[in-house]
């Protein structure tokens, strides 16, 4: 390999280690930025995601022309939470070791993968619960769905009602007892003892309920008419 090529490519894994370690530091940093910023307040934690982590429930409904429905805004607000637990250099080795795993033809591992965070056996039960033959599918294909957003999406709200079937909330309105019961069951909080596991797990389900909500809020005042002002009609009041 000429001199030139050489030098070429090693400043260009140079830049790409430092353009990585510079991801790092940003995202570590505006994850600090909330939580100081917040106070740890849930429900500014939630406000502060929806603007920097747009959810893709309207786009990833279960129907392209239907509007979306509570368990796809109850979806959407978890992988908002997600994306703050989990940071992109966790997902992208997670990523990268399903995709090797399928490429070589390798048991895949089961890893809690995507934009939902969700484990690939959970998803096989649910899938199976569903007995809706389209998302039949071997453990490497599922896996790879799992890494498109919105499979993922969609997914996810399959996890999440035979949660709500296995829990026995099947039916409930998503209320504040209902969706803090599933977000606990979903994230797979086991008991905890110590208080700093409990306020964790506090903070993620009162943050999920409080995005839930902030996207009710946001398609109701979406679908608004226009004031004479310009803006939409305010749907305050429907907490």
């Amino acid at each position: 390999m000429p001199k030139s090529i050489a030098s070429a490519s090693v400043i260009a894994v140079a830049a790409l280690a430092a353009a990585g370690a510079f991801d790092i530091v940003a995202e570590a940093w505006w994850r600090a930025q909330i939580v100081a910023d917040s106070h740890g307040d849930p429900r500014v934690i939630a406000r502060m995601l929806l603007n920097t982590a747009p959810p893709v429930a309207g786009v990833c409904a279960n129907a392209s022309d239907a509007p979306p429905t509570d368990y796809d805004r109850l979806m959407a607000a978890i992988s908002v939470a997600e994306s703050f637990a989990h940071s992109r250099v966790d997902k992208l080795a997670e990523d990268t070791v399903v995709r090797l795993a399928v490429l070589v033809g390798a048991p895949v591992p089961d890893l809690s993968i995507g934009a939902g965070e969700i484990r690939i056996s959970t998803a096989q039960r649910a899938l199976l619960a569903s007995r809706e033959p389209e998302w039949a599918a071997a453990q490497g294909e599922l896996a790879l769905w799992l890494l498109e957003p919105c499979r993922n999406h969609r997914i996810g709200v399959r996890v999440l009602k035979w949660i709500a079937g296995q829990q026995g909330l099947a039916g409930r309105p998503l209320d504040h007892a209902t969706i803090v019961a599933l977000a606990a069951a979903y994230n797979g909080q086991a008991i905890a003892r110590d208080p700093a596991h409990l306020l964790a797990n506090a903070t993620y389900n009162e943050v999920v309920y409080n995005l839930y909500y902030d996207l009710a809020f946001r398609e109701l005042a979406a679908s608004q008419p226009p004031n004479k002002s310009g803006g939409s009609a305010s749907a305050a009041g429907t907490r």
